[in-house]
């Protein structure tokens, strides 16, 4: 009996955490659906992406242009080493 009671706490957490990604998935949808129409390079994109996959902490300028630099390096293949 109380191994039922401990999966069905692991089963509620479990689709706790996936509504909640579910949520994530359609919130970052429907951002792009309302703005598809604005003009906007690979490297907004990127950073806009990176924010709304949940990049922790402020976005400031240092860190919109870091987010983006890094964004240029990955798409042009550009090695850091």
């Amino acid at each position: 009996m109380r191994l039922s009671a401990v999966n069905g706490r692991l089963i509620h957490r479990a689709v706790r955490g996936a509504d909640g990604l579910l949520a994530g998935v359609l919130d970052k949808a429907q951002f792009w659906q309302r703005w598809a129409g604005t003009a906007m390079n690979a490297r907004q994109t990127g950073v806009l992406n990176s924010v709304l996959d949940g990049m922790g902490g402020k976005l400031t300028n240092a860190r919109w242009a870091a987010l983006a630099n890094a964004l240029l390096i990955r798409r042009c293949g550009i090695s850091t080493t």
